[in-house]
């Protein structure tokens, strides 16, 4: 029989050496306590145990910063030994031409890297730490060591109208893809929602359609990462805009592990179905059994649940933890 197909956004650490207004990581407004770290031989049993029960298609690691993990390199051996592709999400400031190369050898595929301005105060400003010019420095770098590079933009009011421009920067450093977060106010970004802002949808659509026009003439293509509602005829105009879903539903297939090994369904809420060490993964497999919800037609692509709810339901029949902390 056929495992199951999953791919794992893998939140590996908790530590960040920047303090982004809008990092969603739920503990950042003081709610929680942030999940504490498995040690590395704990790590690599958790996902021993996810390996063996599931298909892993793709782990994109990310934290936190995950260059801060200092068994980092020794756990990035273990995913490459099961032939699982990585994606890294760094803010970069911790890169190197020697560590770029370790990464690759270690299997990583891809980086994706922040870039939310070219104006470097507001880059600046959003990321709480001066690194505009060494995030420019570590995307070149990157691009000239031939690696496949996606930058970031985290879209909030104060900087929407800055879009166009990383755009044509990013093409000019030869990258065709890019990523289109909508601000979403978790986390950090709850302290900060009303210094930043939260663009409306009316404000969005409009950046939508100049990024398409834009893309249309570099040959780039825009992936949303948080979904953004739009009416059938505006989706018909964006032709180079990769449109997003919410994952969140019975028997998704994107799922989120913490730094302590909990099962999450979204990396904008803290609610954990379980942990791989105990009783997450028998969950995880009772629910990957089961039918997936599906929509049709208009109704494909879902809103983001956090932002249409405030809350993640509960689905199926999976009893709800809040991740285990010390």
């Amino acid at each position: 029989m056929a495992q199951p197909r999953i791919e794992i956004w893998f939140e590996l650490e908790t530590r960040c050496n920047l303090h982004c207004k809008f990092c969603y990581n739920f503990w950042k407004d003081g709610s929680a306590q942030a999940p504490s770290r498995l040690s590395t031989a704990e790590t690599i049993e958790a996902l021993r145990r996810l390996f063996d029960a599931v298909d892993c298609q793709q782990m994109a690691i990310s934290g936190g910063e995950p260059l801060l993990r200092e068994d980092l390199y020794e756990i990035l051996a273990f995913v490459r030994s099961r032939s699982v592709p990585m994606v890294l999400t760094t803010n970069s400031t911790l890169l190197s031409p020697t560590k770029i190369v370790e990464l690759v050898n270690l299997g990583v595929t891809t980086f994706q890297v922040p870039l939310h301005s070219l104006n470097r105060e507001v880059h600046d400003y959003l990321c709480g730490l001066a690194c505009w010019e060494q995030t420019l420095r570590n995307l070149i770098s990157l691009r000239s060591m031939g690696q496949n590079v996606v930058p970031v933009f985290v879209a909030t009011a104060c900087n929407l109208q800055d879009f166009p421009g990383v755009m044509k920067v990013c093409s000019c450093l030869g990258l065709d893809e890019i990523i289109f977060n909508r601000f979403v106010p978790t986390g950090l970004g709850r302290i900060y929602e009303n210094t930043i802002g939260v663009p409306d949808d009316s404000s969005l659509i409009r950046a939508l359609l100049q990024a398409n026009e834009i893309a249309l003439g570099l040959n780039m293509w825009v992936h949303l990462g948080t979904p953004i509602t739009v009416s059938g005829e505006i989706r018909s105009r964006l032709n180079r805009i990769v449109l997003a879903s919410c994952p969140v539903g019975l028997g998704q297939s994107r799922w989120l592990i913490d730094a302590n090994g909990n099962i999450r369904r979204c990396n904008q809420s803290s609610l954990s179905i379980g942990n791989l060490l105990t009783d997450g993964l028998r969950i995880l497999l009772q629910e990957l059994d089961k039918p997936r919800s599906t929509n049709s037609g208009a109704d494909q692509i879902k809103p983001c649940k956090i932002l249409s709810d405030g809350q993640l339901l509960q689905l199926g029949d999976n009893p709800v933890h809040a991740p285990r902390s010390e």
